[in-house]
C-alpha cells in the first residue's frame, strides 16, 4: 500500500461510522431510518467502537458496532493513546498476503471495563 493511503478495512469502517453518525458518505442509505442521532453537538466528534483501525470495526458485515457523540478533546486524547499503544506494543497491520496469516499477523483483544 502506498504511503498515506488508507487500507480498505479502515476506509470501510470510517464509511460506516460516517453513515451511522452523520448520514453521509457511501453507506448513508443503510443508516438513514435507523433512529440513530444525526451528527454531533458543537465541540463534539463522533466516536465508534470497535476502533476504525481494527478488523472488527463498523465495516464488518455483522455491523455490530456503536457510535456516540463525545467531546472532541476527549476523542483526540483517546485516539492518541490508541496510536501510542499500537507503536509501543509494536502492533503491526494485518496482511492477508502472508503465507500463514493466522500465525504471522499480530492479534490482540480489547476488553473494556
Amino acid at each position: 500500500m502506498a504511503e498515506g493511503q488508507e487500507d480498505p478495512e479502515t476506509k470501510a469502517n470510517k464509511d460506516h461510522k460516517d453513515g451511522a453518525c452523520f448520514k453521509t458518505g457511501p453507506q448513508r442509505d443503510l443508516y438513514r431510518d435507523t433512529g440513530l442521532p444525526n451528527g454531533t453537538n458543537p465541540g463534539e466528534q463522533c466516536d465508534e467502537y470497535p476502533f476504525a483501525s481494527t478488523l472488527e470495526g463498523a465495516g464488518k458485515a455483522s455491523w455490530d458496532f456503536s457510535v456516540k457523540s463525545v467531546p472532541a478533546k476527549d476523542n483526540r486524547v483517546a485516539g492518541g493513546m490508541l496510536r501510542e499503544y499500537y507503536v509501543d506494543d509494536r502492533m503491526l497491520a494485518w496482511d492477508e498476503g502472508l503465507d500463514r496469516p493466522s500465525e504471522t499477523n499480530d492479534r490482540f483483544h480489547m476488553k473494556i471495563d
